[in-house]
């Protein structure tokens, strides 16, 4: 969930690091829900397998 978050930072972009922000660092946003969703599946299926 952070390496977005430093990559936006680290890039000179300011659009990009707009879109970070607003898209996939905020957690009430649906973008962020579903991306913890499908890491929180992913990470359990392959602790399990």
């Amino acid at each position: 969930l952070y390496l977005p978050v430093l990559i936006a930072a680290a890039l000179p972009w300011d659009g990009f690091r707009s879109w970070v922000d607003n898209n996939l660092a905020q957690p009430n946003n649906i973008f962020y829900f579903t991306f913890t969703g499908v890491l929180v599946i992913g990470f359990a299926y392959f602790y399990t397998a």
